[in-house]
């Protein structure tokens, strides 16, 4: 692949940049996509397309220091895999989940589900025992150590932030 990339810039210094940046961060940018996205070709097609993105903003982004192009870097994989998994997946209201968990794919299960991941780990635990591993709130609180009390609200308000993340990132409307 960064032969092709290479071929899509002129300047010298925009091939060494790219080089550099390729060996770099490939692997971290994959990593990071197939923590999105179940297939592996749908994970090596998000880092492609943030490669392509980056080709189109060299200019800007060569005098970035390099820990903040890192940072660049990860959010163009997410916003690529966010992307596709946005073009790709049904709209699912939160409420239909138990249903769709059940009918869906696991690909596509999962992907929902890295949604999930992706949240504070305050709520992230709770919904994951409660919709992924379908425990009841006295499992959940056993294995939090908290009242039953306390993980409903964590439920309550988990639901509400991955209720505006699923719509944000096109699951609902």
């Amino acid at each position: 692949m960064l032969t092709m990339y290479l071929a899509l810039v002129e300047e010298p210094w925009e091939k060494e940049w790219l080089r550099m940046v390729y060996e770099r961060y490939y692997r971290r940018m994959l990593g990071q996509a197939r923590r999105y996205l179940a297939a592996e070709e749908r994970a090596e097609d998000a880092v492609h397309n943030a490669f392509l993105h980056l080709i189109g903003h060299l200019e800007r982004l060569r005098d970035l220091p390099e820990e903040r192009l890192g940072g660049y870097l990860s959010v163009a994989v997410r916003n690529e895999c966010l992307t596709l998994l946005r073009r790709e997946r049904p709209t699912v209201p939160l409420e239909d989940w138990g249903d769709f968990a059940a009918q869906a794919e696991s690909s596509e299960a999962e992907d929902i589900a890295a949604v999930i991941r992706a949240m504070p780990e305050t709520y992230r635990a709770a919904l994951e025992m409660k919709f992924l591993q379908e425990r009841t709130d006295r499992e959940i609180a056993q294995a939090l150590q908290l009242s039953e009390g306390a993980v409903r609200v964590r439920i309550s308000r988990g639901r509400a932030l991955l209720q505006q993340k699923l719509r944000e990132e096109g699951y609902t409307p």
